[in-house]
């Protein structure tokens, strides 16, 4: 069966249009074939059915990290990178009383921060981890 359109006529109740009862046989019939269509082609299930055979949902955080830090141009602020932002800073602190140069600043592990004892008061230390 075709769509079947309702005829509301060309004024409202000018007598042009489909009956309330022609309309309301229309409905039905237009529903009757939305619901006995096949609501996916065999096709697309079966796509959609292998999908989960390649996805991630079983993989572990550290494989995903792995693979992505793996891409070029990810921007990824991976481990290596941790590493390299152990940054020298100069400040210039001259003529403000009370101030006291901050000389470095270093991205490190609680654990290792930990380890340090007394921590170097001329040092921000960013702990990540």
């Amino acid at each position: 069966m075709a769509y079947q359109p309702i005829n509301t006529g060309t004024v409202a109740d000018d007598g042009t249009g489909d009956t309330l009862r022609d309309a309301g046989g229309k409905i039905n019939e237009n529903f009757v074939e939305l619901y006995a269509r096949e609501e996916m082609a065999s096709g697309d299930a079966t796509k959609l059915a292998a999908i989960e055979a390649g996805a991630t949902a079983d993989q572990t955080g550290a494989e995903i990290k792995v693979l992505y830090e793996a891409e070029a141009d990810t921007n990824a602020y991976d481990d290596a990178a941790v590493t390299k932002v152990g940054l020298a800073v100069v400040s210039n602190v001259t003529g403000i009383t009370g101030a006291t140069a901050i000389a470095n600043q270093v991205i490190i592990s609680q654990a290792n921060y930990d380890a340090i004892g007394t921590p170097d008061a001329n040092t921000i230390y960013h702990i990540v981890g």
